[in-house]
């Protein structure tokens, strides 16, 4: 499944891509998520700039006949440019 969303934030633009661009915070988004796992990638700069990040969540909240299928985690992978 690929969706897209957009997020705005209260600060000038090149604060926000620094903030962005910097593995740390991707670190800690993953650990206040409380992921299971997790790989973080930043490739790039500006427009160039790539993320990945790689995580492994519990799955948690899924009704029974669904978690049948998911199993007991859920690999999303983010990918942005």
């Amino acid at each position: 499944m690929q969706f897209s969303h957009e997020l705005t934030y209260d600060a000038d633009p090149e604060a926000v891509a620094q903030m962005l661009a910097d593995p740390a915070f991707r670190e800690s988004v993953c650990a206040q998520l409380h992921v299971l796992r997790h790989e973080v990638a930043v490739s790039g700069q500006g427009a160039g700039m790539t993320v990945l990040v790689d995580q492994t969540q519990p799955a948690k909240g899924i009704p029974g006949f669904a978690k049948k299928f998911v199993g007991d985690e859920i690999r999303i992978v983010q990918r942005e440019t």
